[in-house]
């Protein structure tokens, strides 16, 4: 993430961490969690779905009351606006497959979702994927420039022929609210595997009708 960004992602998740808004980190979690499956500290991925949870909290959650997006209030009662503020607001949650590097040296992801290329910044923090690799992200753009946000939710090999074929039936549906939630039960999946990993995957990642 660029900086300037992160700054204000720190800032903001410190923010609504604290005592005033804990009822509403508890609320998130249980249904993050609920969404995605259970996590556990001795998981060997636990740093990444924690990651992907604060990801998720701060730019998407909305509350049983109503409540907007934890990034939305910040940039509204910090006076943020501008480039920082649209990258937030327009952040991309999506399926993507790593391409590897470009001739000039930035990583390159294809959308599965919307089918368009991203060539991430030249700036961006080493990613350690391999060519070919499918994952769930959110990307931000910021002056240009686009990046990864630290929780990816990196999926097997083995169920990549599967996710593949589900992400091209979401995609005709141009429902933003079906895609959304074919990524939240993408991740459920993927979850599920890490669980039970001596099941066959085809048993595995199995989609309910979204």
């Amino acid at each position: 993430m660029h900086p300037d960004l992160r700054e204000h992602y720190d800032n903001a998740l410190r923010l609504f961490s604290d005592e005033d808004n804990y009822k509403y980190l508890l609320e998130a979690q249980k249904e993050y969690f609920d969404l995605t499956g259970k996590v556990h500290e001795e998981d060997y991925n636990y740093e990444n779905r924690m990651n992907a949870f604060h990801d998720w909290y701060l730019l998407q959650f909305i509350s049983r009351d109503g409540r907007a997006p934890a990034i939305e209030i910040y940039m509204r009662e910090r006076g943020i606006d501008g480039e920082i503020k649209r990258s937030f607001l327009e952040f991309h949650y999506t399926l993507l497959e790593f391409k590897g590097t470009s001739l000039r040296g930035h990583y390159v992801v294809d959308d599965l979702i919307t089918g368009k290329k991203i060539t991430l910044s030249k700036n961006h923090p080493k990613l350690s994927l391999i060519k070919g690799e499918v994952f769930i992200a959110r990307v931000l753009t910021y002056n240009n420039e686009s990046f990864l946000m630290n929780g990816l939710c990196v999926l097997p090999e083995e169920a990549i022929g599967i996710v593949k074929k589900q992400a091209k039936f979401i995609k005709k549906k141009k429902n933003y609210g079906k895609e959304n939630m074919f990524l939240l039960v993408t991740e459920s999946l993927n979850t599920k595997w890490q669980r039970y990993g001596h099941v066959d995957v085809k048993k595995i990642f199995v989609y309910p009708e979204l």
